[in-house]
């Protein structure tokens, strides 16, 4: 109903409007989650409430706020508390709230072309169709999405805003580090600027405590899903992308982590007689019933997503912080070669003995297209069962039902002789 009432105000032109509807309903869910679920651990029900308010807050609060890519350093942006706004996020809430279409088809109709991410083709219409408030800044790194550039300098152009892009270099050594770490550094004096503030460097070094108290918690989560049954599904899954990536280096982020630390203890021991554990790659069409069904009757459970350790989680060196950030993001499993990426996803299979993978090869995005029988191969080479989908993240025009319902009964199958 509120996305009928959404679509509706946009195409009568009346995006103030729509944007007024849509943060009463975001309120009204806030209250709502604040009550929690009963079927829901308390680091999800507390996940579930940050994530609004990550999405809420820019909306509520445009003059303190920032449109970033997915990799855009959190640790930098909570230094300044900005709320940033990050497009792939921003889409799925929007996919939640059924109201993704009507941007999708204003984007294209706006020259946007219909082979674009649909990610972007949602952020890029619900900002030029009036809902998404002028944010104080836009900025982006290069890395992994083709979409980003072209995205964030388009919206720059139509905000009339200042726009940052970081150049992240594809290998990694001395000179790469160097040359990141003085991009992050003018990053900084160019947020101080546009916020009118001074560079904090104590914020900064604040922010990364609190960012390596994270990691080490969420290392020792991945350490305990070894041998335990973390209860997941995919919504919860796409969520926890913000904690490890805008929102770390907040105080919500830390607590989310320690949460999680403290509720997989309590899980029960993996028991694989009755279940099977699945890793997923790329993006999480959380939207569509049949995958959802998949991993809700208890055979299959969902144990962990690729975006979800894109990070080696190493401590990073307060006493050196630019060139800390400027290791991470180079080490970043989405940088560089796809052998990187795959390579991590093995390791993680390895380490979590998963019974099999699914990969999303994601409407408009070449990476995941390009790359997908690569992983299959090597994963596949080593005991894994693999099912490659094609789909669509946000945009469900993009995914056959009846192709995937086939696709998914011929993997049940195959898990029926997993390793």
């Amino acid at each position: 109903m509120l996305g009928q009432m959404i679509e509706d105000r946009i195409e009568d032109h009346n995006p103030e409007s729509a944007l007024a509807w849509l943060k009463r309903g975001y309120r009204l869910n806030r209250i709502k989650l604040a009550v929690g679920r009963r079927d829901y651990l308390p680091s999800q029900n507390y996940l579930s409430k940050i994530c609004m308010d990550a999405i809420l807050n820019p909306l509520v609060h445009p003059e303190r706020s920032c449109i970033v890519n997915i990799f855009m350093p959190g640790e930098v942006l909570q230094s300044f508390s900005l709320y940033p706004q990050f497009c792939e996020a921003f889409a799925c809430y929007l996919n939640g709230t059924k109201c993704e279409r009507v941007f999708i088809d204003w984007a294209e109709a706006n020259g946007v072309p219909e082979t674009f991410c649909s990610y972007h083709k949602t952020l890029i219409g619900a900002a030029e169709a009036g809902l998404l408030p002028k944010p104080r800044f836009i900025a982006s790194t290069t890395m992994a999405c083709d979409a980003n550039i072209n995205t964030f300098r388009r919206l720059s152009e139509h905000y009339d805003c200042p726009l940052f892009i970081i150049d992240t270099p594809t290998t990694y050594d001395v000179e790469a580090v160097s040359y990141l770490a003085d991009q992050l550094r003018a990053l900084v004096d160019f947020i101080a600027q546009n916020l009118h503030e001074k560079p904090d460097l104590e914020k900064l070094i604040a922010s990364i405590r609190r960012a390596n108290r994270a990691n080490a918690l969420y290392r020792q989560f991945l350490e305990t899903l070894q041998t335990k049954e973390y209860p997941n599904n995919m919504t919860l899954e796409m969520y926890r992308i913000i904690p490890l990536q805008s929102l770390l280096g907040s105080r919500q982020s830390t607590e989310y982590f320690r949460l999680s630390a403290q509720d997989i203890k309590q899980c029960p021991d993996v028991d694989r007689t009755k279940t099977k554990r699945i890793l997923w790659m790329h993006t999480l069409p959380f939207y569509q019933p049949w995958l959802k069904n998949f991993f809700a009757d208890g055979k299959y459970n969902l144990v962990l997503c690729d975006l979800n350790f894109v990070n080696p989680l190493e401590p990073l060196d307060e006493a050196h912080p630019y060139e800390a950030i400027a290791k991470k993001l180079l080490t970043n499993t989405f940088n560089g070669r796809f052998e990187n990426r795959i390579q991590a996803v093995l390791q993680m299979a390895q380490n979590l003995e998963v019974d099999g993978v699914i990969q999303l090869c994601h409407w408009g995005c070449k990476q995941s297209s390009g790359g997908a029988f690569l992983a299959k191969n090597a994963l596949e080479e080593n005991g894994f069962p693999v099912l490659v989908l094609d789909g669509d993240g946000i945009d469900g025009r993009n995914l056959n039902e009846g192709q995937l319902r086939t696709r998914i009964e011929a993997f049940k199958e195959m898990l029926g002789v997993a390793r």
